[in-house]
This record gives structure tokens, sequence and C-alpha cells, in this order.
């Protein structure tokens, strides 16, 4: 084994250990559930870093589209309109992406919320 295999490699688990991860559950779920949410809502927030980012990006070649026609260059206005809609692009698939995101943290705090619920309510019901 090298160096480089250990370094940039990430180890596979076998397919046995696969098996047994998917059917035994790996402890309590409610911290599992938690700790998905936070995982969730950093992932959001990185997100919105890169939505601002596009967003800036795509205000400045807008300006910038904007000169380019007021001094009547065609072409720069043309190549700079191609940018434009690649970076809108991507803009959107990032946004739909972090409301797919939200969508999952939103279910899985209702779950979290839902399972308190049923062990606060487990005693009265005589369980």
């Amino acid at each position: 084994v090298t160096f480089q295999n250990k370094w940039s490699k990430p180890s596979t688990p076998k397919m046995t250990e696969r098996f047994s991860d998917a059917l035994k559950p790996k402890g309590p779920l409610k911290p599992r559930v938690q700790s998905a949410i936070v995982r969730l809502q950093k992932q959001v927030t990185k997100l919105d870093g890169m939505l601002a980012k596009l967003a800036e990006r795509d205000a400045k070649i807008f300006k910038r589209i904007v000169e380019a026609t007021q001094q009547h260059d065609a072409h720069t206005s043309k190549v700079l309109s191609s940018e434009l809609v690649e970076v809108r692009k991507v803009s959107k698939v990032l946004g739909n992406a972090r409301i797919a995101l939200e969508q999952i943290e939103l279910r899985l705090s209702t779950a979290h919320d839902l399972g308190d619920t049923i062990v606060t309510i487990m005693p009265t019901i005589g369980h």
C-alpha cells in the first residue's frame, strides 16, 4: 500500500459491512436525525453563499453588457450575454438544490418533533 493510496483513496467498506450497516441501526435514532439536520443546515448555508456570489457576478456581467451595448460593441455584449445565461442557469440549479435540501430538513425536523411527542405521550397511553 502506497502513501498516495492511503492519502487520496477513501477506504471502501466490504459488501458484508455495507449490508450489516443497512440492516442494523447504529444507535439511537434521535441523535442521528439531529446530526443530519445540522449537516443539512450547513449545506444550505454553503448554497446561500454560492448563490450570493453568483448574484453578484450576474449583476457585474449585466452591467458590462449594458455598457458594451451603449458603446455599440455588439461582439462583447453577445459574448457577455452568453456568459450571463450560463451564470443564471447555474443559479437556478443551485436554487432548486437549496429548496430541496430545505424540504428534507423540514421533513426531518417534523419527524424529530413527532418522535419527541410520541416519547412524551407513551407513558400516558400506558405502553
